[in-house]
């Protein structure tokens, strides 16, 4: 017998039509995709052109450039005469900066006429410039608790006490940052660059404490974010596996303590929103996981065990262990890993399921499949 596993994770890019929406607005569908891919993948993020009409699309430094319009992946425009291009991120003026090798060496790379100019900023971090061009924000993975904002007249360090996991620009050149907290909540806090001045706007937000990717209304009223829920969760809610906590949109008024969600999907995950061309963009995971069995000289396949994934057969065949945790279509980024149990499943010699999943393995911390 040979074993699979199916995820198979439906990523949709979804486009409401106004940043300033109201509850009766629908949002529109401008890309989709099924990819055979690892789990992992569904944790795919996108940045949106100013103009709305180009996508960055991808996760763990694998990002292809989409047009939107067209509705297909452009990979010339994205390499742009560089090698082994893995990120990239909207300059100004239209310009695509590149991750990638150049003239033998890795970085940020942007085009200057029909040369690449290194941009000087670390491999592992990417940049975000502000509205008007003038400054670059960047934080690297290797110091996640610093943003560095670059100008022509230098870098400026900017330290917060955790992890910064999100950030946007404001027009008004207010840079708004998701930073984790203490207890793996998260708070929101506008800074003010010119004068390293800061403002708490919120604090013990759901949101998922490794990458929060956050946007805000051209008017700065209105904060988008992803969240598992309005409240402050116990420690028992996140390890739960069996929990539906699936991350979605949610706008925040900054002139009031009013939150709301803006998605409506029923199963699924919704993350990362963007706002451009005066509407707010935010990508869709419709994520199923399921082990099943086949004859390795091939034949109809048998679901073992659903919702689960990362199989591994015990020795006699008459048992197969597991990873569960993600349920309801989505992968609880904000949870993630701590959802995660080990589980088993006994089967017949055609992989049927002889008697219901059970849990094996459990507890408050990150359990991976168990080995027999």
């Amino acid at each position: 017998m040979q074993r699979h596993r199916a995820s198979g994770p439906l990523l949709s890019l979804f486009m409401l039509a106004s940043a300033t929406h109201t509850y009766a607005q629908r949002a529109q569908r401008v890309y989709s995709e099924s990819p055979t891919s690892w789990f992992e993948e569904s944790s795919a993020t996108a940045r949106i052109s100013g103009d709305g009409k180009w996508a960055i699309y991808g996760a763990r430094g694998n990002y292809r450039l989409i047009d939107l319009t067209a509705g297909r992946e452009d990979s010339v425009r994205m390499r742009g005469g560089l090698e082994e291009v893995t990120n990239a991120a909207f300059a100004p003026d239209a310009k695509l900066a590149r991750l990638g090798h150049h003239a033998g060496q890795r970085g940020w790379f942007i085009d200057e006429g029909d040369a690449a100019r290194s941009l000087g900023i670390p491999a592992d971090a990417t940049p975000l410039w502000s509205d008007d061009g003038k400054s670059i924000a960047y934080v690297s993975a290797g110091v996640p608790g610093k943003i560095v904002i670059k100008t022509d007249a230098g870098e400026h360090v900017h330290a917060f006490d955790d992890a910064v996991t999100g950030m946007t620009w404001g027009k008004s050149g207010m840079l708004y940052v998701v930073k984790r907290e203490a207890g793996g909540l998260s708070s929101i806090v506008q800074l003010d660059p010119a004068r390293d001045a800061r403002k708490v706007l919120r604090t013990g937000l759901d949101a998922s404490p490794s990458s929060s990717p956050i946007s805000i209304s051209a008017n700065e009223h209105t904060l988008y974010i992803g969240l598992a829920s309005t409240t402050s969760p116990s420690p028992e809610a996140r390890h739960n596996p069996n929990l539906d906590r699936n991350t979605h949109v949610y706008a925040l008024d900054l002139r009031s303590a009013e939150r709301y969600r803006v998605d409506t999907g029923a199963v699924g995950e919704a993350i990362a929103p963007v706002v451009a061309n005066n509407s707010l963009y935010w990508v869709r995971t419709d994520f199923h996981t399921s082990i099943v069995v086949m004859p390795a000289s091939g034949g109809p396949a048998v679901t073992a065990a659903t919702d689960a994934m990362l199989p591994l057969w015990k020795g006699d065949g008459k048992q197969i262990a597991f990873t569960y945790g993600m349920n309801h279509g989505g992968w609880r980024t904000t949870d993630s890993p701590l959802n995660m149990d080990g589980g088993v499943v006994s089967v017949s010699v055609t992989g049927r399921a002889g008697a219901p999943q059970k849990a094996l393995v459990t507890g408050y911390h990150e359990d991976f499949t168990p080995a027999f």
